[in-house]
């Protein structure tokens, strides 16, 4: 797979297929060129599967027990913000840690269609950021990277409201209770693999459904939600508890077992299963408070 991002947006695309050298448009309308960058052999610094810290002499990463590919006939994939080499089912860049979320070049890929109503999915700005919205129910679909990039504005909303001594705005919608929402389980509308389903940050409320190789779905009214849990100090008010919360060792009986884990996460399939583990114990921690 070859990679490259849109210098404005800094959308991600599929240029496997498309001629070395052609131009196209992305879909925030600035032009994007398919150049081939010379690779960068940069120190192996972050397992390619999760994203977690990698030591040198890692062969296996520490936390979810991923091989940790340093041959550089096995690295094909070119991360397209620092050019190192990955390997080319990498989910994260192992030297720079960025997410790899690849969209198919407009007018080149299948249309998008809504995971609720089956409606064709338009693209919508948001600000500068292009999401994609069901014209019906108004559902958004919104890439990995994109969806970081909404909620650092929400993030950076809130600290310029509070240095400027204006009051946080209330959330419009209630932040409701995960365990009164119908459990739905949906389709990624790239891949069509089911999605999980994640109370946002936890303590929000707001139930969205993830993909992690693609992105997240967010119903009508979940975007305005987690942007004013956000906006109301939520997300700020989570983050102190946690660094308040005693740091105390983790018990063994609430790991997998390290066995188990690497059987799981040498198949798509078991990676999956692996991932409704982390659901259900994230799950069962927020639950408990604990």
């Amino acid at each position: 797979m070859r990679l490259v991002a849109c210098t404005a947006c800094r959308t991600q695309y599929d240029t496997t297929h498309v001629p070395p050298g052609h131009s196209f448009t992305c879909r925030c309308g600035a032009p994007v060129e398919n150049v081939t960058r010379p690779p960068v052999d940069a120190p192996v610094e972050r397992c390619a599967s999760c994203g977690a810290p990698a030591d040198p002499g890692d062969d296996r990463c520490p936390f979810c027990r991923a091989e940790i590919i340093r041959d550089r006939d096995k690295l094909s994939l070119l991360c397209p913000e620092c050019y190192a080499r990955n390997a080319d089912g990498a989910r994260y860049c192992a030297a720079c840690g960025l997410e790899f979320a690849p969209q198919p070049v407009p007018g080149t890929g299948a249309p998008l269609e809504c995971v609720d109503c089956g409606k064709r999915l338009i693209d919508r700005g948001v600000g500068d950021v292009i999401v994609s919205e069901c014209p019906a129910c108004n559902g958004l679909w919104v890439t990995s990277a994109l969806f970081d990039q909404l909620v650092n504005r929400a993030v950076a909303a809130r600290k310029s409201s509070l240095e400027g001594g204006v009051p946080a705005p209330n959330p419009r919608e209630g932040r409701g209770n995960p365990l009164n929402v119908q459990v739905r389980y949906r389709k990624c509308p790239q891949c069509h693999r089911h999605m999980l389903r994640r109370n946002w940050n936890k303590t929000s409320g707001v139930v969205v459904d993830v993909c992690h190789e693609h992105g997240t779905w967010l119903d009508a009214d979940e975007l305005e939600r987690i942007a004013g849990y956000i906006l109301s100090g939520g997300l700020a008010e989570a983050q102190r508890r946690e660094a308040e919360r005693p740091s105390y060792a983790t018990p063994a009986s609430s790991q997998p077992p390290v066995e188990l884990t690497r059987v799981l996460m040498q198949t798509n399939r078991g990676r999956q299963r692996y991932e409704l583990f982390e659901s259900f114990v994230d799950f069962l921690r927020a639950s408990l408070g604990r």
